[in-house]
């Protein structure tokens, strides 16, 4: 039920006299936080959300919208995964060279966001 503010205060100043008096009005007054929009709690299998990786940022939640994809980071192993499917990494980001280090994945996939 949406109230404007000035009934929202109305309502808080009635139920604040009828506590005084009879101790539970009966009424309680929540307030939205002021924290912004969260991200769609996905799981492993929804998709990726494109625009997160290539820029860092999501317009949509910038707007105050829900996002339904996942926001991972471009080192993330599905990003690298996503984008070795797609063919802008090749098959050997996967088996990540100098046995497995986060470093040499990092580097691709910071070569393959230069070169996109």
């Amino acid at each position: 039920l949406w109230m404007p503010p000035s009934a929202i205060a109305k309502a808080a100043a009635a139920a604040a006299a009828a506590t005084r008096s009879s101790g539970d009005a009966g009424i309680t007054v929540i307030k939205s936080s002021g924290g912004g929009p969260m991200p769609y709690a996905a799981t492993s299998s929804d998709p990726i959300c494109f625009e997160y990786i290539n820029t860092g940022v999501c317009g949509r939640l910038q707007r105050g919208e829900i996002c339904r994809y996942r926001h991972l980071d471009a080192s993330h192993p599905d990003v690298i995964a996503d984008r070795v499917r797609q063919g802008k990494l090749p098959a050997s980001a996967l088996a990540a060279p100098g046995g497995g280090g986060e470093q040499s994945v990092l580097a691709l996939a910071t070569a393959a966001a230069a070169a996109a």
